[in-house]
């Protein structure tokens, strides 16, 4: 049975700390309250006041279930008993504990987020000369897979998947039924190695979102908690999960990350849209430039393919170098998540209802009335000013079609201009699938 939260979300009377742990919450249920770029900032405030809290050192996915908060947040006593006595494994106990140990050589840490031009600069600085591996940040839900080659087999066979694999030891939501209807099931390989892991991200769709909610009558509003729902609960139908993309990221195959995308493909694996690029410090005006560049066709191509995203993550392709950086904290050096640009918090995407002059004297200007998006800072915006014909045209902007705009704080609404220019890839993931 899929279960529908009975209750509304109220956090007016929880401490700003409270609202975090009700965030990470939501965030581990599907559940829609803060949006990444709010997580983000408190999330970055934690780090820089609160280093060793043990909510920055640790998981979402770790943390306990609290019923007063929920109670004080407007959860319903059935809420409540549901998430504090949801089912977190769909095979018994001791399969999870069978497979812990393989799955924790694969065990995975947070990527650091840069979210000014300034701090990505100074990463890439550090990164200069050394070839990178450049892929899309996918706003999905973390899994992990597990592949197992007995000797006397000829092939890898799915064994066991989990939302995460964490240094404590612990395999939080055993998913591995449902994501069995999504990978596949067995593969070959001359690659003499016992254990596969694989690392990806999960989402549904955005365009058959309205038809799971029909079905089933929910209310999953995005990619990355539709397809969380997807997994981690029972009551969906096997046809339903040909919505749901893993989009692999990671995987303990191959001498480079690159190599290793590669790998994953020949196995029948989708992965991220990915690059491999050398960077060169020809200045900072010349850095953003460059980099603003990247970001914009990067997320083109996952804008065309269906595919959320939140991020551009840059690491070292060389998987000896990044093993160098490794540490003790939550974040090995290395990698990071590039936030700027289209990426930027602040930035919205909306619909076009319809596009609108005024002649004047001299000069037609033109603007777009869209469907209402209420911003961060409480505003809800209406109408951006798209200045003259060009700009429509560069865009590509029409009734009906998207239109991504900046806006931050008392500022104007701003278009986010894109770029006409293709992306070479080495890879990248299928086009989303109609309804």
């Amino acid at each position: 049975m899929i279960y529908k939260m009975q209750g509304k979300i109220d956090d007016s009377k929880l401490s700003g700390m409270e609202r975090f742990l009700l965030a990470r919450f939501c965030y581990r249920n599907g559940i829609e309250y803060w949006s990444d770029a709010e997580y983000d900032e408190f999330f970055a405030k934690m780090q820089r006041v609160y280093p060793n809290n043990r909510y920055v050192l640790t998981s979402y996915d770790d943390d306990h279930v609290f019923p007063d908060l929920l109670e004080k947040a407007g959860f319903t006593d059935d809420d409540i008993y549901h998430f504090s006595n949801q089912v977190r494994a769909d095979c018994p106990d001791e399969e999870s504990a069978k497979y812990r140990e393989a799955m924790l050589e694969g065990v995975s840490k947070g990527i650091t987020g840069l979210f000014t031009l300034a701090e990505c600069y100074d990463a890439a600085k550090a990164l200069a000369g050394k070839e990178l591996c450049i892929s899309l940040k996918v706003d999905g839900i973390r899994v992990k897979a597990l592949y197992q080659k007995q000797q006397s087999e000829v092939q890898h066979t799915y064994k066991f998947a989990t939302t995460r694999g964490q240094a404590s030891g612990t395999v939080p939501v055993n998913i591995t039924r449902n994501v069995s209807r999504i990978l596949p099931k067995s593969f070959k390989t001359d690659i003499d190695v016992s254990n596969v892991l694989i690392d990806g991200e999960c989402f549904c769709y955005e365009d058959a979102i309205d038809y799971i909610n029909a079905k089933y009558n929910t209310d999953l509003k995005v990619p990355r908690s539709a397809g969380m729902s997807m997994i981690r609960t029972t009551g969906y139908e096997d046809s339903d999960y040909q919505y749901v993309a893993i989009l692999v990221h990671g995987i303990n195959l191959g001498r480079t990350v690159s190599e290793g995308y590669e790998i994953a493909e020949m196995l029948g694996f989708e992965t991220v849209p990915y690059m491999t690029y050398t960077f060169e410090d020809k200045g900072y005006e010349a850095f953003k430039e460059e980099i603003l560049g990247l970001v914009r066709k990067l997320k083109s191509i996952g804008d065309a393919s269906g595919i959320k995203s939140d991020g551009m993550v840059v690491c070292l392709n060389d998987k000896s170098d990044l093993m160098e950086l490794r540490t003790d904290t939550a974040y090995d050096g290395g990698v990071y998540a590039f936030k700027v640009g289209e990426w930027s918090p602040g930035i919205y995407t909306s619909t076009i209802q319809k596009i609108v002059f005024d002649q004047q004297a001299d000069r037609v200007s033109f603007k777009a009335l869209i469907e209402p998006v209420r911003t961060q800072s409480g505003i809800t915006v209406q109408t951006i000013n798209l200045y003259n014909l060009a700009t429509i045209v560069r865009n590509d902007l029409h009734e009906g079609g998207n239109i991504t705009f900046r806006y931050k704080n008392e500022t104007t609404p701003l278009l986010v201009d894109k770029s006409e220019d293709t992306f070479a890839m080495f890879g990248g993931a299928r086009n989303a699938k109609p309804v």
